[in-house]
């Protein structure tokens, strides 16, 4: 196996076909007026030793589910956001996580024209994740 990372090329879009998951999350928050949008995307396996290597590639976490015996890599911050979508429109997925992330890449790009921050932006984004196609969403309530 081949631990470098190097990633000039398609390998993370074959392997994100198999084990990853763009996520779209809407949290309303009791104190708060306007929902806060989160993106995440998210690969789980077996082999940490991977797993770091694209962390350290995109930037973003590393966990550990004790009960599944598997660990996660996760990107939430909109700097590895950022890096994620630039390797995504390099190197194409292959699979229909190809729409997925399309979807997660235009909420992307709303949050960052700050549309995210009236009515009609918001509904732009729950629009995007009404239709789901196998993006994950939350609809959280947090005090």
């Amino acid at each position: 196996m081949n631990l470098t990372n190097e990633f000039n090329n398609h390998w993370i879009a074959g392997f994100s076909d198999a084990d990853s998951s763009f996520q779209i999350k809407v949290v309303n928050r009791v104190n708060r007026s306007k929902p806060e949008i989160r993106l995440n995307y998210q690969i789980d396996h077996k082999n940490k030793d991977i797993l770091l290597l694209i962390k350290e590639f995109f930037g973003g976490n590393l966990g550990y589910r004790k009960n599944q015996d598997t660990y996660y890599y996760g990107s939430t911050s909109f700097g590895s956001a950022r890096r994620v979508i630039k390797y995504f429109d390099e190197y194409h997925l292959q699979s229909n996580k190809h729409i997925n992330f399309l979807k997660w890449r235009k909420a992307y790009l709303l949050i960052q024209n700050k549309e995210h921050l009236n009515d009609q932006g918001i509904k732009k984004i729950i629009e995007l994740i009404k239709y789901n196609g196998g993006i994950k969403i939350q609809f959280k309530i947090k005090s």
